[in-house]
């Protein structure tokens, strides 16, 4: 099996406590996301849980989110902003996700490559985009902004 956008069941909640790792970053919120990425195979989830209010506007919410990475009893929060119609290296993306950094909640096995491979697979192979942004050749990168 490989990612899909899908809608979270009562199951996926009970199972994975999505509604109050929600809850957590984001209190007032009246209901949690109801979207997420799933490979349910490789026991790897990929959600939003905290949006960062605007730098530019006044009550809003900037391109800055923090996400949830999941994966086998692995969590990793990351923090990542985009930006669209990018040109980089003189090839134009729909879509750039820029990491700006990791802090692992429970982490056993992955190490920050194995985050990168996922976060890869989840944003350009898998071709993450909002439910909104539909178009079938949506371009996407990823750079990595810690360093």
């Amino acid at each position: 099996m490989a990612f899909e956008n899908a809608i979270i069941t009562k199951e996926d909640d009970e199972k994975y406590g999505l509604s109050k790792i929600f809850y957590q970053y984001s209190p007032y919120y009246e209901d949690p996301t109801k979207y997420w990425v799933v490979d349910r195979q490789r026991k790897c989830w990929f959600m939003l849980i905290k949006r960062f209010p605007s730098e530019e506007y006044d009550n809003g919410y900037g391109s800055k989110k923090l996400w949830r990475l999941y994966y086998n009893g692995d969590s990793v929060n990351i923090i990542l902003d985009y930006k669209y119609d990018q040109k980089i290296n003189g090839k134009l993306f729909e879509r750039v996700w820029v990491i700006l950094g990791f802090e692992a909640i429970e982490v056993k096995v992955l190490e920050d490559s194995d985050i990168l491979s996922l976060l890869e697979e989840i944003l350009i192979k898998f071709h993450f985009k909002p439910y909104w942004e539909s178009q079938d050749n949506f371009t996407v990168t990823l750079i990595d902004a810690r360093r």
